[in-house]
C-alpha cells in the first residue's frame, strides 16, 4: 500500500506544482502522512534532533507571547467556507512530522516498491519540466487563454515563476531518478541536459534564486564527493554556521542601502534585509516575536518602489526572519538541529547515488532559504520533504555494465584495481615499461597545469609544469601591469608555449590515468577532486570579497550571481567580470586565467570515448590519430585566419577542437611510448620543427607534434633536475590564484615601482599556492593519490 500511496503523491505532483505555484503541497503531504502514518510510526524511534527541533518549534510559538502581532489561531469564515490555520508553529510542526511519516513509510519499501516510486516520480518531474518550459515560451498567450480560471495574470506570472524555482531545487532528484542505475557518462548526459535546460528557464525568467541553487546545489555534490566519509557532517556544519552568521553577513551586505534609493528588485532585496537586521539588532537574545515583521505596514514615500512595503510580510530571506523573530534562541536551537542531523547521517560512500541527490537538495533548498520565501511556509517545505523522500528510493543494486567496471573490465580489457597502485592496467595489450609506469602511476590533475602528478620515479613533469604556470603568470604580470613593455612580444610566446604544453602533458598524463582506472566512474572522480575545490575555492572567494569590498557587487547581486552561474561550470567567458572589481584597470576580468580549464574539462569528457575508439580500431589507431590531429590543425587555422575580420571567430579557433592536436600528440607519445628511441634524431628534428613554426606560418602544422615530442622528452628522457613538488604541487594553485593577485596588485598602484609590485605578486601567489595546495588541493585527493605522496 506505501508503494501506491507514495506513487499517487508523484503522479499529482505536476498538477499541485502549477495549481497556485505549488500551493497545495502541504495538503497532498499531510493527506498521504495520515494514511501511512500506521505504518511508518511502527519503526519510529526518538533522536536527538527530533528534540532539538520540537525545542525550537516551542520556543518559538512560545515567542508569540512578546510578539506585537495579535495572537490568532485559526480564521473560521462560515460566509466563504474558509478555514485557514494562522498559527505559524502549527502550520509547520504538523507539517514536518508528515513529511517524516513520508520517508519513514519509503525507508520500509521493498526494491520493488521503490522503483515503482522512483519511475513514476521521474515522468512527474519531466512532466512538469516540460510544463514549466511551455509555459515560459508560451507565457502570455496561455495566460490570456486561462482568464476566465486565473483572472489575475500577475499571479500567473508569479505561480509560474514560483514552479520554476521549484523545479531548480527538484534538479538533483529529477537527476537521480533518470540516472537510475545507469553507468557514470549516460548519467552525466542525463545531468547536464536537465541542468542546460533548467538554467535557460531561470535566466529567462531572471530567476537568480534558481541559479543561485543549481551552483549550490553542484557546491555540495562536489562536498560530498570529495569528503565520503563526512561530507554530511561538513555540510551540516556549514549549514548551521550560515544561519549563525547570518545577521553579520547580510548585514555587512545590507549596510547602508535604503529603499527609497532602490532602483531594482535586488537593491530593494538589500534594503528589505537591512530592516530586518535592525528589528534583530533591537532584540537579539530572543527575538521579537513570532510574525513581527508582518506588522511593519509602513510603505515606501518617494523612489522606484514608493507605495511598496518596507518589508512585504517577510524579508526574503529565512535565517534573517528566524532572527527576527526568535532571536539567538531560535536560530542556535534550529542550527543544532541541524547539525544533529547532518551526524546522524550514513556516510555520503554508504548511500552512493542516493548521497548526491541529498547533497544537491541540500544545498538547492538553502540558497533558496536564503534569498527567496518565507520561513513559515509550509508548501515549500512541503516541497523539500517530498523530494528528501525521493532520495530514499535510490538503487540499491548496480546494472551489469557497471558490475563489469567494477570487476575491473575497461574497454573489453581486464585491468587492475585501484588499489594496485604501483601496477597500472595495460590498454590493447600493451606492456609498459618501468620507465613509464611511475609517469602514469598518477592521479592526473584536470588542468594541463596540474596533468600528471609527482611520482617516485625520477621525471621532470612537476618541474614542467610549474615552469609552464610561471610562464603565463609573468606574462599575465607584465600584460596587466604595462611594466617591462620591451619584454612583452617574447613573454606572448613564452605564455602561449605553456598553455600548450599544458595541454601535451595533460595528452601524456591523463591518458595513463585513464588507462589505469578500473572503471569511467573512478577516472571521473579523481579528475573532480584534483580540479574541483580549488577551482571552487578561487571562484567563491572573489565573489565573496566583492560584495564585502564592492558596493556596486552589493548593489548587483544578479550580477554576482550570474558570475557564480558561469564560472562555477567552466564558462567563464558568459561573465568574467564582477561588479565594481578592477573597472579601472587595463583589463577588468577578475581572472582570465581560467579560459583553458573548460578546454581541460571538455578534453576529459571525450577522451574515454577517444580510448575506446582507439582500442577498437586497434590496426588503424594511427591513422585515426593523425586524422584527429589533421583535423583539428585545420580548424584552428581556418578560423584563426578569420580573427582580423571576425574576433569571436578566432576565439572559436583556439577552443577545443583547435587544441585538439596538442592532446592528442601527448596521448599519442604516451601510447608509443615503448616504440620510441628517444637517442635518436628525433629530439633535433623536432627542436627545427619547432623554431620553423615560430618563423613561418607555412609550418604551424608541425607545432603541436613538434612541442609535444621536446616536451615528454624532457620529462621522461632528460635527467632529473630539481624535484619542484617537494614541499608542495604548486603549478595548479599558482595558475588559477595568480590573474586575480595581479589584478588587485594592480589596482592598489603598488606597480608605481615595477620590481616592488613584482615581489609583492610573487611573495603573495606562492604563499596562497601553498595555502591552496596544503589546506584544499592535498585533503580533497584520494588516499592513493601519487599527488599526496609526493609532497
Amino acid at each position: 500500500m506505501s508503494a501506491v500511496v507514495l506513487s499517487v503523491v508523484w503522479a499529482l505532483w505536476p498538477l499541485v506544482a502549477m495549481v497556485g505555484g505549488g500551493a497545495g503541497f502541504a495538503v497532498l503531504t499531510g493527506v498521504a502522512a495520515l494514511i501511512l502514518a500506521p505504518v511508518a510510526l511502527r519503526s519510529f524511534r526518538p533522536r536527538i534532533y527530533l528534540g532539538l527541533l520540537l525545542a525550537f518549534f516551542a520556543f518559538a510559538a512560545a515567542s508569540a507571547a512578546w510578539s506585537p502581532k495579535p495572537f490568532t489561531l485559526v480564521e473560521i469564515n462560515l460566509a466563504k467556507g474558509a478555514f485557514n490555520m494562522r498559527n505559524e508553529v502549527l502550520r509547520l510542526a504538523p507539517l514536518i512530522l508528515g513529511a517524516g511519516i513520508l520517508l519513514g513509510a519509503t525507508m520500509r519499501l521493498d526494491d520493488k516498491g521503490r522503483a515503482l516510486v522512483a519511475r513514476v516520480a521521474k515522468w512527474a518531474l519531466l512532466a512538469q519540466l516540460v510544463i514549466v518550459s511551455i509555459f515560459t515560451l508560451f507565457e502570455w498567450p496561455i495566460l490570456n487563454a486561462l482568464r476566465v480560471i486565473v483572472p489575475d495574470t500577475g499571479e500567473g506570472v508569479q505561480n509560474i515563476t514560483r514552479d520554476s524555482l521549484i523545479m531548480a531545487a527538484a534538479a538533483p532528484a529529477l537527476t537521480a531518478v533518470i540516472a537510475g542505475n545507469r553507468p557514470f557518462v549516460s548519467t552525466s548526459l542525463s545531468a547536464f541536459g536537465i541542468i542546460v535546460i533548467e538554467a535557460a528557464i531561470l535566466a529567462y525568467r531572471d530567476v537568480d534564486a534558481g541559479i543561485l541553487a543549481l551552483v549550490a546545489a553542484a557546491v555540495t555534490i562536489v562536498v560530498v564527493m570529495a569528503l565520503p566519509k563526512n561530507g554530511f557532517r561538513v555540510l551540516g556544519v556549514l549549514m548551521a554556521l550560515a544561519i549563525m552568521a547570518a545577521p553579520l553577513v547580510f548585514g555587512a551586505m545590507s549596510h547602508g542601502a535604503t529603499a527609497e534609493a532602490a532602483t531594482t528588485s535586488a537593491q530593494w532585496r538589500l534594503a528589505i534585509w537591512a530592516k530586518a537586521c535592525e528589528v534583530i539588532n533591537q532584540h537579539p537574545i530572543y527575538g521579537a516575536g513570532l510574525g513581527v515583521l508582518r506588522t511593519m505596514r509602513d510603505v515606501i514615500p518617494s523612489g522606484a518602489f514608493a507605495g511598496q512595503l518596507y518589508v512585504p510580510n517577510h524579508p526574503h530571506n529565512m535565517a534573517l526572519q528566524l532572527w527576527a523573530e526568535t532571536g539567538a534562541i531560535g536560530a542556535f536551537l534550529l542550527s543544532a538541529a541541524i547539525v544533529a542531523a547532518a551526524f546522524r547521517l550514513p556516510s555520503p560512500r554508504d548511500l552512493g547515488r542516493a548521497a548526491f541527490q541529498i547533497a544537491g537538495l541540500a544545498g538547492g533548498v538553502v540558497v533558496i532559504a536564503f534569498v527567496s520565501f518565507d520561513l513559515w511556509n509550509q508548501d515549500w517545505w512541503a516541497v523539500a520533504g517530498l523530494l528528501a523522500f525521493l532520495a530514499a528510493t535510490a538503487p540499491k543494486t548496480v546494472r551489469p555494465v557497471e558490475a563489469k567496471l567494477k570487476a575491473g573490465i575497461v574497454f573489453g580489457q581486464p585491468v587492475a584495481t585501484a588499489a594496485t597502485f604501483d601496477a597500472p592496467p595495460q590498454l590493447a595489450g600493451e606492456t609498459m615499461p618501468a620507465e613509464a609506469l611511475e609517469a602514469a602511476s598518477v592521479a592526473p590533475s584536470p588542468t594541463s597545469i596540474v596533468s600528471g602528478a609527482p611520482s617516485a620515479h625520477v621525471n621532470n613533469f612537476n618541474l614542467l609544469r610549474l615552469v609552464f604556470a610561471l610562464m603565463v603568470a609573468i606574462y599575465h604580470m607584465v600584460r596587466l601591469s604595462g611594466i617591462w613593455p620591451q619584454a612583452l612580444p617574447a613573454l606572448e610566446i613564452g605564455a602561449e608555449v605553456g598553455v600548450q604544453g599544458f595541454f601535451v602533458v595533460s595528452g601524456y598524463l591523463v591518458y595513463a590515468s585513464l588507462e589505469r582506472s578500473p572503471s569511467i566512474g573512478v577516472y571521473a572522480e579523481k579528475r573532480v577532486r584534483r580540479l574541483y575545490p580549488a577551482y571552487l575555492v578561487v571562484i567563491l572567494v572573489s565573489a565573496f570579497a566583492a560584495l564585502a569590498l564592492s558596493p556596486a557587487a552589493r548593489g548587483g547581486l544578479g550580477d554576482v550571481a550570474r558570475y557564480l552561474g558561469a564560472n562555477l561550470v567552466f564558462l567563464n567567458f558568459l561573465e568574467p567580470n564582477l561588479p565594481g572589481v578592477f573597472d579601472h584597470n587595463a583589463m577588468t576580468e577578475v581572472n582570465g586565467a581560467l579560459w583553458t580549464l573548460k578546454i581541460e574539462v571538455l578534453f576529459y569528457l571525450v577522451l574515454p570515448l577517444i580510448g575506446w575508439v582507439l582500442y577498437v580500431a586497434r590496426g588503424i589507431r594511427w591513422w585515426l590519430i593523425g586524422g584527429m590531429y589533421i583535423g583539428a590543425e585545420i580548424w584552428r587555422y581556418t578560423f584563426e585566419h578569420m580573427g582580423p575580420t571576425n574576433g569571436a571567430m578566432a576565439e572559436i579557433g583556439r577552443q577545443l577542437p583547435g587544441q585538439l592536436s596538442f592532446f592528442i600528440s601527448g596521448s599519442a607519445l604516451y601510447l608509443a611510448r615503448n616504440a620510441i628511441n628517444w637517442r635518436s634524431l628525433l629530439l633535433p628534428i623536432a627542436v627545427v620543427a619547432l623554431a620553423a613554426s615560430f618563423i613561418s606560418p607555412g609550418f604551424e602544422i608541425l607545432r603541436a607534434a613538434s612541442l609535444a615530442t621536446i616536451t615528454v622528452w624532457i620529462a621522461v628522457a632528460a635527467p632529473r633536475l630539481v624535484d619542484a613538488a617537494e614541499h608542495g604541487d604548486l603549478s595548479y594553485g599558482l595558475y588559477i590564484i595568480h590573474f586575480p593577485v595581479i589584478q588587485t596588485v594592480v589596482a592598489l598602484g603598488l606597480f608605481a615601482r615595477p620590481a616592488q609590485g613584482a615581489a609583492i605578486v610573487l611573495l603573495a601567489v606562492l604563499g596562497l599556492s601553498l595555502a591552496m595546495w596544503w589546506l584544499v588541493e592535498r585533503p580533497a585527493l584520494r588516499r592513493d593519490s601519487a599527488y599526496r605522496h609526493a609532497a
